[in-house]
């Protein structure tokens, strides 16, 4: 199942395991807060 957040963040089960990623990218989210 797909998830959108906004024009960027995005939610895939089948990506990351399911994580916040940027759209088009495997960047998570989570990387790019912790710096």
């Amino acid at each position: 199942m797909r998830f959108e957040f906004g024009r960027y963040i995005v939610v895939d089960d089948d990506i990351c395991h399911g994580k916040p990623i940027f759209r088009g990218t495997r960047i998570l989210v989570s990387d790019v807060i912790e710096l």
